[in-house]
């Protein structure tokens, strides 16, 4: 994960991207599953990836 090859906190990604310190917490903790697509694009500017390497966009298995 990015935030975590940059040595950042929450906290530290917040103050790079200009949100919220909460608002980064929620989202990497699974509290918050959605956002803006003004903050996503902060936050991926802020770690220096595409706003897509945000969203784990994988297949879920399901039972039919």
């Amino acid at each position: 994960m990015a935030l975590t090859y940059q040595r950042w906190s929450y906290a530290d990604l917040a103050r790079a991207a200009g949100v919220s310190k909460s608002t980064v917490g929620n989202l990497a903790s699974g509290a918050r599953t959605t956002t803006n697509p003004e903050t996503a694009a902060k936050i991926a500017k802020a770690l220096n990836v595409k706003t897509s390497d945000l969203f784990d966009l994988d297949p879920v298995p399901y039972a039919a």
